[in-house]
């Protein structure tokens, strides 16, 4: 069950970084996964974690990104979150290197 949900929302980084996010939001979660990349699980879970919230709280420079995040994200464990993050900053890397 873990398996599944960790690759659909890593799969869900990847779309929302091809089709949604704007650029300074995309890099600014590629940035933060390269950030924790090194962590333990733990660590990386709860640095992940308390960074979402602080984004969430501000808001996304896409407005239509700017869900509450008790309305989108207490159900989910910090590995989705985790894998989110990790998604999107494949598809950064991935776009920096096709340009």
């Amino acid at each position: 069950m873990q398996d599944a949900l960790t690759a659909f929302w890593r799969d869900h980084g990847k779309h929302w970084a091809q089709e949604e996010a704007a650029p300074a939001d995309l890099e600014r979660m590629a940035g933060l996964a390269r950030r924790v990349s090194t962590l333990g699980e733990q660590e990386r879970d709860a640095a992940v974690v308390a960074e979402l919230q602080c984004i969430w709280a501000k808001g996304f420079a896409n407005r239509s990104d700017a869900f509450g995040w008790d309305e989108m994200n207490d159900q989910l464990p910090a590995s989705a979150l985790v894998a989110f993050i990790e998604g999107a900053r494949e598809q950064w890397e991935e776009n920096a290197t096709k340009q």
